[in-house]
């Protein structure tokens, strides 16, 4: 097992994986190898060797490197290097989305160094990293402040042929389930070949082909998400046998079947209905794609279970064996697939925690249960005097009847990660789009401010962090009006929750109030970060 505790200075060769066919990230690909190289560190004045896509040798922003030290310390790697040399390089970089992680995955096919993933890609759902903070997140790393790390586990799926001894004799029978028994009458030339055969005498009856055969292992592949085995371009459903170890599960009859790992629970499985697994579990999913039976539910087994599925002699057609979306592997009658918890895990590191990414990812990415609260009854005669007002992200006080009943509140923030106003700042909170946030620097505490036009009375608040990065604990404070710099007025003290969904938190009104002050007392984040998405104030104007 890897170690992560503290950085090894004797690690000193990192390869940067970056999205394909994406032009504008080969400028930060640059920016980060030469980040890394130039950055004195462990008493090296270059302490890194970096290697690059090979691609990017020839373009013009890599040829007009010039300094001495880019001819010593960069270097380019290619998919047979990274096969062939996996214990070359101590770490991974990927610059892109969770299709660069899988594509990684599929270049190291043996031995994988620990990765580290920048969001740059769509959905980012296992790369919790921002780009903009990488200086602060890989310094973290090298000084043993980054320990956290998640453990994934992959498939190795092998693919065997079905060989006919040239010799033997096959006599065809009426079949009575649609399948073959293949009996071998000499010796048995391997382990696998021996398994089939025992496979088929112990869980399919009746009178089949009786033929001499062997089967030989053609291809291996390590896949982090999923292997589907699936009709192609037939448009006849396939027809698959089904066997986890010794036992014959089923006879699937579907457009195929999907067999992912915990990490590949979000992705294909997850479109065919497939249940959510968390990344430390050490589980195999089984889920039918289309199947053509009302009866066929998923399945989750342990990871200890070896699955093989056969494409029988009575097939229509061939199958195609896709692996992580990427190889895709036609299959013949008589072939099968054997697929058995890889040797060769995947370790990518965490930004807080391995559960909180996971679950913070599948809020936010997959927007996992969200929808709009369901509303309060509410006391007519509690509107007597008042207007009723909410201080949304879309920036608007507005009455009972929508009239603006004041100018948009003067709102302040503590602070803003790395000073980057324009992909944190404070108009974020007020924005009305849900998908932009305000994300504090480090350090404790951090704080929204709030002016409002008229003075006001607030009974609640509701707010949206980013999971991983919410207020532990918020101090609700404000000032009246002839004393608007005096926060003496206490509110409430409410405890968000660690999640990505929006916190509604109800108080007793607090009449008169001019400010508001939310102090984040408390961060989730082990650096005190903050970041919201969406900020509500719920109460009344008074006017």
């Amino acid at each position: 097992m890897e170690d992560f505790n503290a950085w090894d200075p004797q690690k000193d060769t990192i390869i940067i994986v970056t999205k394909a066919r994406d032009n504008k990230l080969v400028s930060f690909t640059i920016q980060l190898a030469e980040w890394l190289i130039f950055t004195p560190r462990f008493g090296k004045k270059y302490p890194f060797k970096v290697y690059v896509d090979g691609h990017l040798k020839n373009t013009e922003r890599v040829r007009q490197l010039v300094h001495p030290a880019w001819q010593s310390q960069l270097k380019f790697w290619n998919p047979k290097l990274c096969r062939r040399q996996s214990n070359l390089f101590h770490l991974i970089i990927t610059l892109g989305g969770d299709g660069t992680i899988l594509f990684t995955s599929s270049l190291f096919q043996s031995h994988v160094p620990p990765i580290m993933p920048f969001h740059l890609g769509s959905l980012g759902f296992l790369a919790p990293f921002l780009f903009t903070s990488y200086r602060a997140e890989l310094n973290n790393l090298f000084e043993g402040r980054l320990t956290n790390k998640a453990h994934r586990m992959r498939l190795s799926c092998t693919v065997y042929r079905f060989r006919p001894s040239p010799s033997s004799p096959t006599k065809r029978l009426q079949t009575a389930d649609g399948t073959i028994k293949q009996q071998n009458n000499d010796r048995l030339v391997s382990t696998e070949t021996d398994w089939v055969q025992r496979a088929y005498d112990r869980g399919l009856k009746g009178d089949r082909c009786q033929v001499d055969y062997s089967v030989v292992p053609a291809q291996t592949f390590q896949v982090l998400n999923e292997i589907v085995v699936d009709r192609g371009t037939s448009s006849n459903m396939s027809f698959l046998e089904l066997f986890a170890d010794d036992r014959h599960l089923t006879t699937v009859q579907a457009d195929g079947l999907c067999i992912a790992t915990a990490t590949g629970s979000t992705a294909y499985s997850l479109s065919a209905n497939g249940s959510l697994a968390h990344p430390d579990m050490m589980c195999t999913l089984v889920t039918p794609l289309c199947p053509h039976t009302l009866s066929f539910r998923p399945m989750l087994l342990p990871s200890t279970i070896t699955i093989r599925i056969i494409v029988p002699f009575e097939s229509r057609h061939t199958v195609h064996c896709r692996f992580d979306g990427r190889s895709t592997v036609e299959m013949n009658q008589g072939d099968h697939v054997k697929i058995t918890m890889s040797p060769y895990p995947v370790y990518t590191y965490s930004a807080s925690d391995v559960s909180n990414d996971w679950f913070s990812s599948v809020q936010t990415c997959l927007h996992w249960n969200i929808r709009e609260p369901q509303k309060a009854l509410e006391n007519v005669d509690q509107k007597k005097n008042s207007a009723l007002f909410k201080h949304t992200h879309d920036n608007k006080f507005s009455s009972e009847d929508e009239e603006d009943v004041g100018l948009a509140p003067w709102t302040e923030v503590s602070s803003v990660l790395n000073r980057d106003n324009a992909n944190f700042g404070k108009q974020y909170l007020v924005d009305g789009n849900e998908e932009t946030c305000w994300n504090s620097e480090q350090g404790l505490p951090q704080h929204i401010l709030i002016d409002f036009p008229n003075s006001v009375s607030i009974s609640s608040v509701a707010i949206t962090f980013q999971g991983g990065f919410a207020g532990k604990k918020c101090v609700l404070v404000g000032s009246i009006e002839n004393s608007p710099n005096d926060y003496n007025v206490e509110v409430s003290t409410v405890y968000p929750e660690d999640i990505s969904s929006k916190q509604i938190f109800t108080f007793d009104p607090t009449e008169g109030l001019k400010r508001l002050k939310i102090v984040f007392e408390e961060s989730t984040d082990f650096y005190g970060r903050i970041t919201v998405y969406t900020l509500d104030v719920i109460g009344r104007s008074i006017v």
